[in-house]
This record gives structure tokens, C-alpha cells and sequence, in this order.
């Protein structure tokens, strides 16, 4: 194992990315919406995680500028946080397929709670401080338990409908 530090990991995701950046600017310019799946901002709240608190909003922004300013990734027009607590987070990742790259239950980075408290620390503070965007947290569970994926979906949508009808209004 080659041990990378958390900007040279950040360039890694970003030039991937990059590579993709003729793909991603077609989807962007023939739909209204386009989700994707750990983007620019999961790439910054794990690499942030990596570093001391005090210096993680910074290589956040680093991270945020490299992708949209130096390689021209289009930034999210929204960015959805599913706030889900470490412990449960952990519950569901046993419920993960098997993954090709580990015959452990947990990936390296799934296993090592710290890492995933300081994770969900960095998308607490990106969606309070609407870095990478404009931000909404949808919260997964409730007192009663983790809450349905048709309601989770159905709240996102809600916001993305109220996102678009207010925009064709514009």
C-alpha cells in the first residue's frame, strides 16, 4: 500500500473526474437534472477528515477550487446531505453487496469510525456553511428508527421540485 496525503488523494478523484468532464458537461447540457453520486464535495469531506480540524474548511476549499476553477467540473447547483449518525451508517454498510476489493465486512475506510465522525463532521460543516454550493440536509433517521428510503426520496424530491418550479418562475 502506497500512502497518499489527502491533497494528492484530492487530485486523484478530481483528474477522474476530469477524464470525465466531456461526459459530465453533455449530461449537464441535454437534462434538466443530473445526480451524481459522491462528487466534488465527498471527495472534500474525506480528504478534510484526513487533516487536523483547524485546517479541513481550507483543503476543503483547495479541493472545491481545484475541481471547479483549475479543471472547469461543473459545480452542483445542489447538494443533498443525508445526515445519518455514525452507528447507523455502520448498520448499513453490512447490508452493502460484497465488494470485490476486500473480503472484510468493512472497506478500510468504513471500519474506522473516527475517520467516518470526522466525515460527517465535514458535511455538517459544507451544508451549514453552503460549501460546494447550495446545500439541503435531509435527516434519515428520526427517534422511531431510520426512516423509509420512498420518504427520504420523497423529501428530496420535494425540495427539487420547489427548487425547479421557483426557477421556471424566474
Amino acid at each position: 500500500t502506497v500512502e497518499v496525503s489527502p491533497k494528492g488523494a484530492a487530485v486523484l478523484y478530481a483528474l477522474d473526474r476530469l477524464e470525465s468532464l466531456d461526459h459530465i458537461e453533455r449530461l449537464v447540457a441535454t437534462n434538466e437534472i443530473v445526480i451524481f453520486d459522491r462528487y466534488t464535495a465527498s471527495s472534500m469531506a474525506y480528504q478534510a477528515a484526513m487533516v487536523e480540524p483547524e485546517d479541513s474548511i481550507g483543503l476543503m476549499q483547495w479541493i472545491y477550487d481545484l475541481e471547479t476553477q483549475t479543471f472547469g467540473i461543473p459545480p452542483t447547483d445542489l447538494a443533498v446531505y443525508l445526515d445519518t449518525p455514525v452507528g447507523e451508517a455502520t448498520k448499513l454498510m453490512l447490508l452493502k453487496d460484497q465488494r470485490t476489493y476486500t473480503d472484510e465486512l468493512y472497506d478500510q475506510y468504513e471500519s474506522n469510525l473516527t475517520l467516518q465522525a470526522a466525515v460527517r463532521r465535514n458535511y455538517e460543516v459544507m451544508s451549514n456553511e453552503g460549501l460546494a454550493g447550495p446545500w439541503i440536509t435531509v435527516r434519515t433517521c428520526t427517534a422511531e428508527g431510520l426512516r423509509s428510503p420512498q420518504d427520504i426520496g420523497s423529501e428530496i424530491a420535494d425540495h427539487v421540485i420547489g427548487i425547479l418550479t421557483k426557477r421556471s418562475k424566474d
